[in-house]
């Protein structure tokens, strides 16, 4: 099996992440990690082994989405279905060995459109007391001005955004930009990858890696021209799925 640590290698360097496990104010109890997941990939696993670096006594939730929406729009369906991106989500990152991460169904529970909003609410009343925070790449966060009541989201949970795509702006300055854009005040801490936002006791952490950059998108279009998934970018147990089920195809 492609465990986690081979597919890091071969994403790029590893990288040393700031640990915040001994300021308790700051890590949250519980990480939901949203998304279409059309296929999963190593970029996500990346992503977890990122926040889980920075982050190493929380626990994670994976949640497929079932009707996912972008801004104000619901999006066309996922090309795979809601089962097997479960499936797939189940292979890739429950096959990681780690216990802090598991794969949630709650979205198939809801009703269309799924909001971000309407989860995190779920899962507050799952887990009372427990602080939250949604993980997304950056080109999410771009998006998030556009969300569903982005302000109720930051008061509900806190953030964790992990670098997408190449830019000429740190992260950092595309985090305050965005919160700019939604009329947030945020203060920046020396030393540590976050910014605070004092008017809603969140935190919004940022993780300026670099590691390759892959999309479902590709994924998928490879599969379909080429018959074959693009090299290294899926785990071996995903691959097989997606063959043996006609996925993409």
């Amino acid at each position: 099996m492609k465990n986690l640590a081979t597919g890091i290698k071969k994403l790029g360097k590893e990288h040393k992440a700031p640990m915040l496990a001994s300021n308790h104010n700051r890590c949250p109890d519980l990480v939901v990690y949203g998304g279409s997941f059309d296929p999963p990939h190593l970029g996500h696993e990346y992503c977890i082994k990122s926040c889980l670096d920075v982050f190493p006594k929380t626990r994670m939730i994976v949640v497929p989405a079932n009707a996912p929406v972008s801004g104000s729009k619901t999006l066309k369906p996922a090309a795979a279905g809601f089962d097997d991106r479960m499936q797939m989500c189940r292979l890739a990152f429950e096959a990681l060995d780690d216990p802090r991460v598991v794969v949630s169904s709650i979205e198939s529970e809801i009703e269309p459109p799924n909001y971000t909003l309407k989860t995190l609410r779920i899962l507050k009343q799952k887990y009372p007391g427990q602080a939250l925070c949604f993980l997304m790449g950056e080109d999410q966060w771009d998006n998030f001005s556009k969300w569903n009541e982005p302000l109720e989201v930051l008061s509900l949970a806190s953030v964790f955004v992990v670098r997408r795509k190449a830019s000429a702006l740190s992260l950092k300055q595309r985090v305050e930009a965005v919160c700019a854009e939604i009329g947030l005040k945020v203060e920046a801490h020396e030393n540590l990858n976050l910014v605070a936002i004092p008017s809603l006791e969140a935190f919004i952490y940022y993780q300026d890696i670099k590691p390759k950059l892959l999309a479902s998108s590709d994924l998928r279009n490879s599969i379909a021209e080429q018959g074959k998934a693009c090299s290294d970018e899926v785990s071996e147990e995903v691959e097989s799925y997606i063959f043996s089920h006609g996925l993409y195809q």
